[in-house]
């Protein structure tokens, strides 16, 4: 999301997938704040935010601690080394960063013929150590054929991966919401919440759609011109 909001706020965004440092500013300025973020809700209400703070909870609760607002009484110091130690963390992730660039940056000049190879090998020896068999090289096969044609008629990727991370979840907490109310789907238009995200979600794709059928009109209209 940020690396798609990065590229819609630039002045030239077909630099973006073809080296602009822009992009992998935001997709991992994102990254690493999604760690530090996901503890806000956990500590401030017991909520873990990430699949990193649900692992933590549990780890919390083998040593009989309570996640939630009566940390910062009860164990204090536990919340204090938590976040000195991200801070540390970071500190260091900077240095070894500001210090190991240029060495990091010489994977680029591998050539392709022995980068994607090694790649192809690695997902293939993957499914079968995860014992998916004989599927899981079909699945893998037509997903690279899939790949093929979003890149061929200039698809976003970016946009894929996003709804392919986040339709599980949506369709997971959609599931439950209609076990809890009985099979009743209008439950989700009976809570003010729950509404407004219905409505901006509406919103958002009406005006992406709009904005996808300018820039066609427009591009239809310049190439009559021409």
């Amino acid at each position: 999301m940020a690396y798609g909001f990065a590229k819609r706020q630039a002045k030239d965004p077909d630099s973006f997938g073809k080296g602009n440092p822009n992009g992998i500013a935001a997709a991992e300025s994102a990254d690493n704040a999604v760690i530090p973020a996901s503890y806000i809700p956990l500590f401030g209400l017991g909520i873990p935010g990430s699949v990193s703070a649900a692992l933590l909870v549990g780890a919390f609760m083998i040593h009989g601690i309570q996640v939630g607002p009566l940390m910062l009484r009860d164990h204090p110091e536990m919340l204090f080394t938590i976040f000195s130690g991200m801070i540390v963390a970071s500190l260091l992730m900077l240095a070894v960063g500001w210090y190991g660039l240029r060495i990091f940056a010489r994977v680029t000049s591998v050539p392709p013929n022995i980068v994607i190879p090694v790649v192809i090998f690695l997902c293939l020896a993957g499914i079968q150590v995860q014992g998916y068999g004989t599927f899981g090289l079909i699945t893998v096969f037509g997903f690279a054929l899939f790949g093929y044609f979003l890149k061929k008629f200039d698809f976003s990727f970016v946009t894929f991966l996003v709804a392919f991370i986040v339709t599980p979840m949506l369709e997971m907490n959609l599931r439950q919401s209609i076990i809890l109310s009985g099979g009743e789907v209008s439950i989700l238009l009976q809570r003010p919440i729950a509404l407004a995200f219905v409505i901006i979600t509406i919103l958002l794709v009406l005006h992406l759609s709009w904005s996808s059928y300018r820039r066609w009109m427009q591009a239809r209209y310049k190439a009559k011109q021409v």
